[in-house]
């Protein structure tokens, strides 16, 4: 697994933060930030990959970029676009998608998921293309008991809340998942010779149970794993 990052827009203009957290599987990508122009350096099939857009906070340079954002994903197939913000995020994005005429949307897909991060909970509002965004669908409040808000299949996503002025800024931060990997300490120690079971042991797909062959010996995966595999943070 890898975390890519861009840091998008000129010196001393806007800037914005572009991520992709590959894990060999999959690639999932993240824009934080999205001010006047950030966008130029990427081409609209990148732009429309990006699933997650995370805003510190809603001064025009951190948002004047939006629109060209919105024309290329407001009616994604399939799968959300997720939005997270400080306080206010709901309203305000409420009010952007607010800012077209629509009339050709019926039969539109697009769903956008907006998170409002406040010290002591996450609110949640649902908004839909079909819809013409006209209606925020409320979910229920999130406790927070963490810095992490969202957890994928290989990377966790925490939020802090630093002062800005008289306002909150969110700092995001992407942590990989803690990685398992062999130790070559243990392997020396139980004598195994190197082979394609080291593969079926780190393949979190394959059952405790199931069994490999070592040098004519039958193992099950279980019992290797716990006497190789260590566990390590993963970067961020």
């Amino acid at each position: 697994m890898s975390i890519e990052w861009q840091i998008l827009g000129r010196a001393g203009a806007d800037n914005a933060l572009h991520v992709t957290v590959d894990s060999g599987q999959s690639r999932e990508s993240f824009l934080f930030d999205c001010g006047e122009r950030v966008l130029d350096s990427l081409r609209p099939g990148e732009i429309q990959s990006i699933a997650h857009i995370g805003f510190s906070h809603f001064h025009m340079d951190h948002v004047a970029g939006f629109d060209g954002f919105f024309r290329l994903n407001y009616n994604r197939p399939e799968t959300p676009m997720t939005t997270w913000g400080p306080a206010g995020a709901i309203d305000l994005m409420g009010h952007r998608f607010q800012g077209f005429v629509w009339n050709l949307h019926a039969d539109q897909p697009g769903e956008w998921i907006v998170h409002e991060i406040s010290p002591e909970k996450i609110a949640t509002s649902h908004f839909l293309t079909h819809e013409a965004f006209a209606t925020a669908h409320s979910k229920p409040d999130r406790r927070r008991d963490s810095a992490s808000i969202q957890q994928g299949g290989s990377w966790r996503l925490e939020a802090r809340l630093l002062p800005h002025g008289s306002i909150d800024s969110v700092a995001y931060r992407i942590v990989e998942s803690p990685k398992r990997n062999i130790d070559p300490a243990a392997m020396r120690y139980h004598d195994y010779l190197p082979g394609p079971w080291l593969r079926t042991i780190s393949d979190e797909a394959e059952d405790d149970d199931a069994l490999v062959e070592i040098a004519g010996h039958s193992l099950r995966v279980g019992e290797l794993r716990r006497e190789l595999l260590v566990t390590s943070p993963g970067s961020s």
